[in-house]
């Protein structure tokens, strides 16, 4: 059984492995390709771009493997698909694309999946001296290997691993577009120990309500103001019993999302 190391951050008490599954520090680039199209896939493309990474090493006969995919699946969506600062890449090893392909079929999975024997899999796996199986690591844009070992591999360990690096989930924003007039949100003290004030600016007599959710995108509470009026406004929200951890507050004018601002809570 993997050595587990909690880390300080308690809204969900994440644990990062103490024994890492990989050795490296400064992460090995790779091309692969995917089982979904035969897309390739540069490590190096992705940093370049800003993004963090996030390998899963797996093979299709491994069951701790496949009952972690729900949560990657979740993860997946919660940090916007691979098209935002987060990207996934399913490593496998030992199996050919046909194998992997009915495997990613199966399970649904949308995010890239590279076989062993046929995508490049198993030169990765090597390259990065994988010996546990499944096994989660995440990647800087600066290619520092800054998780060895994301375990346990839950949608909420991960959610509050990456949340440490202010890495937070993808919230999905209204289709109608905002403009430079749109009422902003602002808090403090933040981080807020006892309670938190809230302001905000409305351009006239609209229909108000803030949201506060936790960062797996639950809704913790919810309030709607009396007494607005055009200008500046003000609620306290109180917090002192919620547990500590990293929350966001979503400001919805007459019924649209025109801000989502982040609240640490801390006691």
């Amino acid at each position: 059984m993997k050595k587990l190391l909690l880390v300080g951050f308690m809204i969900i008490g994440t644990l990062v492995g103490a024994q890492a599954q990989t050795t490296l520090n400064t992460a090995v680039d790779f091309t692969v390709y995917d089982v979904q199209n035969n897309d390739q896939h540069t490590l190096n493309e992705y940093l370049t771009e800003g993004k963090h990474v996030m390998l899963f090493f797996f093979f299709t006969d491994c069951s701790s493997c496949v009952d972690a995919i729900p949560d990657l699946r979740a993860i997946h969506y919660l940090y916007g698909s691979n098209n935002h600062q987060v990207a996934m890449l399913a490593i496998e090893n030992g199996h050919s694309n046909a194998e992997v392909a009915q495997f990613a079929q199966q399970h649904s999975l949308q995010f890239p999946v590279i076989s062993g024997n046929d995508g490049g899999g198993n030169q990765v796996t090597g390259d990065y001296n994988i010996l546990t199986h499944p096994t989660m690591i995440l990647i800087a844009p600066d290619k520092e290997v800054i998780y060895q070992d994301l375990h346990p591999i839950s949608e909420s360990s991960i959610v509050s691993a990456l949340s440490l690096k202010n890495l937070y989930p993808i919230f999905p924003v209204s289709s109608q577009e905002l403009t430079v007039t749109d009422p902003q949100l602002t808090l403090f003290p933040n981080p807020a120990h006892i309670s938190a004030d809230v302001q905000f600016y409305l351009n006239g007599n609209q229909q108000v309500e803030i949201e506060l959710m936790n960062i797996l995108g639950s809704q913790v509470r919810s309030y709607v103001p009396n007494n607005t009026q055009s200008g500046l406004n003000q609620l306290t929200l109180s917090v002192a019993d919620l547990p500590e951890g990293h929350y966001f507050l979503r400001l919805i004018i007459d019924g649209r999302e025109s801000t989502v601002s982040k609240l640490v809570i801390t006691h």
